[in-house]
Formats: structure tokens, sequence, C-alpha cells
């Protein structure tokens, strides 16, 4: 059986005209296929953010996508390609592809084949994955410093302070400056680094905390450093199982460390007031 197909192009410069692939429409017997970029292929939710490094208006471009994939689903597709036939000027146009020969595949395997070949998802996944990360860090220091308002001792904390350590190795010994994200002075010195863990990303969990226990050691040895607290919060599993998904990176954060669940901002409060043996007046 055939099935026509288009591509669905986006023109960010009307005067540059340089057009990127954004989605591809399969029609199928009385309906049809769509496929977006942004769009989870499984639930088929948009999400324009993800394909902001293209368009220029993501709520444009959503707006638009939930307009083709309407008339894509009712078969209607003609109807479509009848109004952007009367906008020339419009950021949107429509090709066509051709014909898909469904003779082994179906219309869906059929649609994600032409839409893996046709548009580059590469920079949206990369975008996903580097948005996330940074809100994930971003999130984690919104926390902290929440707790540290609650806890009544956000304008006591010197923040990013730096050590001098003394690195040995087998050929020379050298010195360098290594920091950590907050310093409090209560008597005695507590040092406190945000951690944000991900119960998908085990490797990355480690390496924050390699680097995070080597700084530790190393200001150990010149300075007189009471306590270590690391202020952590868990991304990518409900909260009520963050500290089973990654028992083994606290395990190791306590040999040097107090671990301190930023998530719950008024326990955490309460908590770091206690280590830093800071009373309520």
């Amino acid at each position: 059986m055939s099935a026509p197909w288009f591509v669905v192009k986006y023109m960010p410069d009307l005067h540059r005209r340089e057009p990127r692939n954004v989605g591809v429409v399969l029609l199928h017997e009385q309906s049809g296929y769509a496929r977006f970029l942004g769009q989870d292929p499984l639930s088929g939710e948009l999400n324009p953010s993800l394909a902001a490094h293209v368009v220029q208006q993501p709520m444009s471009y959503q707006a638009w996508v939930k307009y083709f994939l309407y008339h894509a689903n009712r078969g209607s597709w003609s109807r479509v390609q009848e109004t952007l036939a009367r906008r020339p000027l419009d950021s949107f146009y429509i090709e066509e592809g051709g014909v898909y020969e469904l003779d082994y595949d179906g219309p869906r395997e059929a649609l994600e084949q032409l839409f893996r070949s046709l548009v580059d998802v590469r920079t949206a996944e990369l975008s996903q994955f580097q948005g996330a990360g940074e809100h994930m860090r971003k999130d984690v220091k919104v926390l902290v410093d929440q707790v540290f308002v609650k806890a009544e001792i956000d304008r006591e904390i010197i923040r990013e302070p730096d050590f001098l350590i003394r690195v040995r190795g087998s050929r020379r010994t050298a010195e360098t400056k290594v920091n950590f994200n907050y310093k409090y002075v209560n008597g005695s010195i507590a040092l406190m680094e945000r951690v944000p863990l991900s119960a998908r990303n085990r490797d990355g969990n480690l390496r924050k905390i390699n680097d995070l226990l080597y700084r530790i050691e190393h200001v150990l040895e010149s300075y007189e450093v009471q306590r270590f607290i690391a202020l952590y919060r868990v991304s990518g599993v409900d909260p009520i199982l963050a500290q089973e998904a990654v028992d083994r990176e606290l395990t190791l954060l306590e040999t040097y460390a107090d671990v301190l669940d930023v998530s719950d901002i008024p326990t955490a409060a309460s908590n770091l007031r206690v280590q830093l043996g800071k009373s309520r007046h």
C-alpha cells in the first residue's frame, strides 16, 4: 500500500531563505500520522523549548504544530496545504516528499523512519540534556539559599572561599587553590558544598563526590576545619525513594562530611542549625 508523505519546513529568516525540517506527515487511508521536532514519540506531547534552537517563537510554533496535528489526524491535510498556499510569506511551508510503500512497515514505523532521516533531533536532545543538568544545579542552589534564610544564617555565610593547598607528586610539590561553595564560622569553621545528585547518572554522581573528597582531604592537611557539610538533592526519582537511590554515594560522602537533603527546606534548616551549633534565641 502506498502512503504519500510531506515534510514541514520552517524558515527562521525569510530573507536568507534557509529552511529547517521540523516535521513529517504521512497520510494513510482516511487519516494521517505526524511527528514534529520537540514532540515525544510515545505520548505525543510537545515541548516547544526543545525546538527553540530552530524556531524563533516557541509558543507560536506550538500553536502551529497543534494545527498541523489536528488536520493530519482528521484526514483534512489538504486544508493545511491550502492555508499555507495563501500565505507565501509565512515561516512555515510544506514540501511533498513522495510516496512510502508500506509493504513491510506500518504507518507509525514508516513515520518514525522518515522523521529520523529528515529531522535533525541531535541538537534538541543535547539541549534537553544540558537544560536538565542546568535546571538541577540551579534548583539545588535556590533550595540551599532558601535553607540559609530559613535557618537565619544567610547573612553570616561566606560564599566561594578558596584555600591554598599543596599537591605532592612523585616529581615535585606544587601549590594550587581550591574552593568550596560556602563557609560558616561560629567558633569553628564549617565548609559546605552543593552536591546535586541524579538517580539516573550514578557515574556522574561519583565524579562530583570524588572531586569533593579530594578537596576535603587536601584542605584538612593544612587548615583547621572542623566540619564539612554536603548539601544535596536527588533528581529523577520520587523524594521518598531518594536516599535509597543514591545510598552508595551518600555512604561515600559520609566518610568526610555530614550530608543534608535540602529538598525539605524546614527540616534541612533545622538540622543545619544543629550541625553548625547555632542555637535559637
